[in-house]
């Protein structure tokens, strides 16, 4: 070799060097990315060139109440919105029918929100629905194992083995009415036809997965109680019964489409849900962890195998997590158009007009703990008791364990009375209740007599993998003996 093919040689494989370095720094950087920080935190590119969005820079806390021995707990939760994972935020916690802490984070440029303000929180309206029937039960005019057909005949009429779904079957998502067959505007179908809609409902006919009968059911199962409900008792809908037998005793803003917005210069402040994360963000980062850890969980598995766990991401997981958002988007024409279209249209005045007793619910945080406090209390919360002892006891029972076809093929566990072991997704056991699209929670643990509210703006499109609940419950338990 010359001396100047040498030097070319060494200034080429120098500049490979260096793109690798700058290639393995970029990359290492991109999965710190993934990994450590979540789907609001600002960006490499935001951070360099000044443009990082006020919702990320800097926030303010606020305390209505936080006991000393909370403070790791309002920690934790301030910590989760530096590292990324939230926007608009409310936490409270309730121990023996008491409240011991609740707080709220915002953006500092945002100067009006508070612990008070309220917000969709989706299908936590399902816990306020499951209430209801226990109510009725409590009553004696329901019981668990009754079937539909037997308060709604013409719920069987189109398809036979839809007469034997039982009330029990709905509120654990096994009853096979997880999808329609057919579009429908469902604003209209509700609000000026609700007998046309109702007979739409029973023609549905059943869906179930090839291997497992449970698929979450995430906007009909509310409706068919709704029609058993208005049939029974009282004759008056879930979210009349919420409003007047669960709301107002409790002293808390809940609503599912009665009586909102409120009125009145004391009524809470509504804020819009929204503030979405890159998409791309949430598919890596869902991707990465099915890859690493096979299974989108935090625990890793005791053994890796990078091969399989890509074919189980690639050929099992993800097509069934993209039909669960095509089934959902398909479900009724409000659906139509991305994500961000459909969160404008849950923010709408329109939706907010009617009831949907599954998913569209506007309440806050507070609200949430406190519902959970009656659960976490058997029925009680400090002098207010909504449920006998007895009828909470059989809201315990019936428990089913299987696969959800709707939920990644994720194992669940629901009692009959609608309540989930959120072993899964707190990161602890002892926790039922259930979350709400996009990040909420309303959870409660009978054992230690604690429950948790949480409601946010900070919307994840990947919630099932939503860190910021284990970060809080893993916190809270640490606390607990010394509550």
């Amino acid at each position: 070799f010359s001396r100047t093919s040498l030097m070319d040689s060494v200034q080429g494989w120098a500049i490979l060097a260096t793109a690798g370095v700058v290639g393995v720094t970029l990359g290492l950087g991109a999965v710190k990315r993934i990994t450590a920080n979540g789907p609001f935190f600002p960006s490499m590119g935001s951070r360099v060139f000044g443009v990082t969005p006020d919702f990320q820079r800097a926030f303010r806390f606020g305390s209505n109440k936080c006991l000393p021995k909370l403070e790791p707990v309002f920690e934790t939760f301030k910590d989760t919105f530096k590292r990324g994972y939230q926007v608009e935020s409310q936490l409270c916690v309730y121990s023996k029918g008491e409240k011991v802490l609740d707080v709220w984070g915002c953006p500092q440029s945002n100067a009006s929100y508070d612990g008070d303000s309220v917000q969709p929180v989706f299908s936590c309206t399902k816990v306020l629905t499951a209430m209801v029937i226990a109510q009725l039960v409590d009553k004696g005019v329901l019981r668990y194992d009754d079937k539909v057909v037997q308060y709604w005949p013409e719920f069987g009429e189109f398809h036979e083995e839809k007469k034997e779904i039982t009330i029990a079957n709905l509120l654990r998502h096994e009853a096979g009415c997880a999808l329609n067959g057919k579009g429908v505007f469902l604003t209209q179908a509700v609000a000026e036809n609700p007998a046309a809609f109702a007979k739409f409902l029973a023609e549905q006919p059943l869906s179930h997965a090839e291997d497992t009968r449970r698929q979450y059911h995430a906007i009909a199962a509310g409706f068919i109680l709704n029609e058993v409900v208005k049939r029974v008792g009282t004759k008056r809908s879930i979210g009349t019964i919420v409003a007047e037998d669960i709301a107002a005793p409790l002293g808390i803003p809940y609503f599912i489409g009665r009586g909102y917005p409120p009125k009145g210069p004391m009524a809470p402040r509504h804020v819009e849900v929204g503030k979405y994360p890159s998409r791309v963000w949430c598919f890596f980062r869902v991707w990465f962890r099915l890859l690493i850890q096979g299974r989108p969980l935090d625990e890793p598995p005791a053994h890796v195998r990078p091969v399989a766990q890509m074919r189980k991401a690639l050929f099992v997981y993800w097509p069934l997590l993209i039909r669960q958002n095509l089934n959902l988007w398909g479900y009724f024409d409000v659906f139509k158009g991305s994500p961000r279209e459909t969160l404008k249209m849950f923010n709408s005045d329109k939706m907010h007009s009617f009831e949907m007793p599954g998913a569209n619910g506007i309440s806050c945080g507070s609200a949430l703990a406190r519902v959970a406090a009656v659960l976490a209390g058997q029925g009680q919360v400090g002098g207010t008791r909504l449920l006998s002892k007895d009828t909470w006891r059989k809201s315990m029972e019936g428990k089913v364990t299987m696969k959800d076809a709707h939920i990644g093929m994720l194992e669940t566990c629901w009692t009959q009375g609608g309540w989930c072991n959120m072993k899964d997704f707190s990161g602890t056991e002892g926790w039922w209740g259930w979350c709400g699209w996009g990040g909420h929670w309303i959870m409660f643990n009978p054992e230690l007599e604690l429950s948790v509210g949480v409601a946010i703006t900070g919307w994840r499109h990947d919630m099932l993998y939503d860190e910021r609940m284990k970060y809080i419950v893993k916190s809270l338990m640490a606390v607990a003996p010394n509550l």
